[in-house]
């Protein structure tokens, strides 16, 4: 579960320019127990409704005040935004320490797309 929110990252823009090279970003992480850093990419991050753990989507869900749309069932998820959200998964290689990164990807313009941080979290150890 979600042990409480890093502050002051919300709303950094980690990439705003063209379709070509938005799959393939990455970026430097650093742990704040450690000060380990590593690069994180973004490209194998799950759509929060696809997170399988209900209590911790339903966690995400209330911290992070997504608007959600339901169309003929299907429940849709965007930041403020307007962004799809995405969840990625981190892990300290060093001290192990865990986070989760909710960031929201997406085109804001035609050819222009955006990946802004909506939240880091530290997750409690397993």
């Amino acid at each position: 579960m979600i042990r409480n929110e890093m502050k002051g990252y919300s709303s950094v823009v980690l990439y705003d320019g063209e379709e070509k090279d938005f799959s393939e970003i990455e970026f430097n992480f650093i742990c704040e127990t450690c000060g380990n850093k590593a690069n994180v990419k973004l490209v194998d991050g799950v759509k929060i409704s696809d997170i399988k753990d209900e209590a911790l989507k339903t966690d995400i869900l209330n911290r992070t005040k997504l608007n959600t749309k339901d169309i003929a069932g299907i429940i849709f998820y965007k930041t403020r935004e307007n962004l799809n959200p995405l969840a990625k998964f981190l892990s300290c290689e060093s001290c192990k320490e865990r986070y989760l990164l909710i960031v929201g990807m997406g085109e804001v313009q035609p050819a222009r797309y955006k990946i802004v941080i909506s939240k880091i979290f530290r997750l409690d150890p397993n």
